[in-house]
């Protein structure tokens, strides 16, 4: 699935990634300075939890990034949605 990074804050760290269907990942980006705003970025959606292998598509380079399940926000749900805006598996993985 392809994400747009959003915000990137290598302080913190932390990285925001939003897909074109308002999907949103939230992680810590690579130490390696590889990641700007407006990169395009591709992951899988079906590994959460556990290292998984990124592709930054506008270098085709990989790198190595965790995200795990409460960082997955589907942002078409209002935030008064209850404790957690997780997408629907439609949505996370059809999107």
């Amino acid at each position: 699935m392809r994400a747009t990074i959003q915000k990137l804050n290598m302080s913190l760290p932390y990285c925001d990634a939003r897909t074109a269907h308002d999907i949103l990942f939230v992680f810590r980006p690579p130490a390696s300075g590889l990641l700007h705003v407006g990169d395009v970025i591709e992951l899988d959606p079906h590994i959460l939890d556990v290292p998984q292998t990124a592709l930054h598509v506008p270098t085709g380079e990989s790198f190595s990034v965790e995200i795990h399940k409460h960082d997955v926000h589907d942002l078409r749900l209002p935030s008064g949605h209850g404790t957690s805006r997780f997408p629907t598996p439609e949505r996370l993985y059809d999107a």
